[in-house]
C-alpha cells in the first residue's frame, strides 16, 4: 500500500510538472561579455543579458571582454514584431557572419541559450512562423546555440489570421536542441507554452491548436494541408530569394495590423501559474493526510506480526 501511494504521488507531481511546467524557470542570464550591435541609431554596446533594451537591432558586430574576444552562453534580444526578427536574421547572415559565431564552441560543456522577445506577430501565412530556412540561418550549421526561447507578447487576432503549421519532422532538421515558445492563446485568454525537442519522435501537442498546430506525418497527407502548402509555395520562394539591402527596410502594416490587447497577458499568466502551484501543494497535502489517517486506523499493529 505504501509503495502504491508514493508511486501515485510521484506520477501526479510528474504529470502536473509536465502539463504546466512547474519546475521550469527562466535561464539565469549572467553578464559574460560586452556586445556591440548595429541599430537604427548607429552602433551601441550592451551586456549580453541587457541587449533587449535596444529593440530591433540590425546585427551583432562583436563580443568582447577587457578588449579580448569573448564567447557567449546567453544572449537576450527583443524585436517589435516577427518580421523585424526575420530582417535581423537576413542581415546577420548577409556577410557570412552567423550569430552562432559569437557563442561558445561545442568543446564548452555549458549549454548556450538564446532568448528573443517579440512584441507582435501577424500570422497571415500558415508557413510564416518557425520556417526551417529561418531557423537554420538563426541557429547556424555548427549547432552552438542549444536552446532557443521565443517569448511572444501579442498574437494578432483577426479573420486574416491563420493557424501556424509546424511539421514534426522539420524539428529534427533544424539546429536547436530545444525550442521553447511562450505566447498568448487568444481563444483561452491566457499564456501558454510549447516545447519542441530535437530527436523526439513525437512532439508535444500544442495546447492552443487554433494558433499553432504540430503536423504529424499522417496530418501532412491531409488534402486541406497539402492544398494550403501548394498555394503558398510561390510566395515562400519569393521571400527566400529577396535581396536584403544595406539599409534596413521599414516594415509598414495596414489598418488590420493592430495588436489584440483586450487583456493583460502577463498578469493572467502570473495569476494562473500561482493558482496552479497552490492547487498542487493542496493536493499533495490532502493525499499525505489521507494516507496518514488510513495508516493510523487500518494498518495492523507491529505486535500482531509475532
Amino acid at each position: 500500500m505504501t509503495i502504491i501511494f508514493y508511486s501515485s504521488l510521484f506520477y501526479l507531481i510528474y504529470f502536473l510538472n509536465k502539463t504546466i511546467g512547474l519546475s521550469y524557470t527562466d535561464y539565469d542570464g549572467k553578464i559574460e561579455c560586452s556586445v556591440r550591435i548595429e541599430t537604427d541609431n548607429g552602433f551601441e554596446t550592451c551586456f549580453n543579458n541587457e541587449c533587449s533594451n535596444y529593440k530591433d537591432p540590425w546585427r551583432i558586430v562583436d563580443t568582447y571582454s577587457d578588449n579580448q574576444r569573448c564567447y557567449l552562453h546567453y544572449l537576450k534580444l527583443s524585436f517589435s514584431n516577427y518580421d523585424q526578427l526575420i530582417v535581423f536574421i537576413e542581415l546577420q547572415t548577409t556577410n557570412n557572419n552567423s550569430l552562432e559565431n559569437f557563442f561558445a564552441p561545442d568543446q564548452d560543456s555549458q549549454r548556450c541559450f538564446l532568448e528573443i522577445e517579440i512584441d507582435h506577430i501577424y500570422p497571415f501565412n500558415s508557413h510564416y512562423f518557425l520556417r526551417q530556412d529561418i531557423l537554420n540561418k538563426l541557429g547556424g550549421i555548427q549547432g552552438r546555440i542549444h536552446i532557443l526561447q521565443l517569448k511572444i507578447k501579442h498574437w494578432y487576432r483577426s479573420i486574416r489570421s491563420v493557424i501556424q503549421f509546424v511539421e514534426n519532422d522539420m524539428i529534427q532538421r533544424q539546429p536547436f536542441q530545444q525550442i521553447i515558445i511562450s505566447y498568448p492563446c487568444n481563444i483561452l485568454q491566457t499564456r501558454t507554452q510549447l516545447i519542441l525537442i530535437k530527436y523526439l519522435k513525437y512532439q508535444e501537442q500544442s495546447t492552443c491548436p487554433t494558433q499553432i498546430k504540430i503536423m504529424s506525418d499522417k496530418d501532412k497527407f491531409n488534402s486541406n494541408y497539402e492544398k494550403i502548402k501548394f498555394q503558398e509555395n510561390e510566395s515562400i520562394e519569393i521571400h527566400k530569394t529577396e535581396n536584403i539591402s544595406v539599409n534596413k527596410p521599414n516594415i509598414i502594416f495596414d489598418s488590420f495590423n493592430q495588436s489584440f490587447s483586450g487583456y493583460n497577458t502577463k498578469e493572467n499568466f502570473n495569476e494562473t501559474n500561482t493558482f496552479a502551484k497552490i492547487v498542487i501543494v493542496f493536493i499533495i497535502i490532502v493525499l499525505i493526510i489521507v494516507f496518514s489517517i488510513y495508516h493510523f486506523f487500518y494498518a495492523p499493529p507491529l505486535s500482531s506480526k509475532t
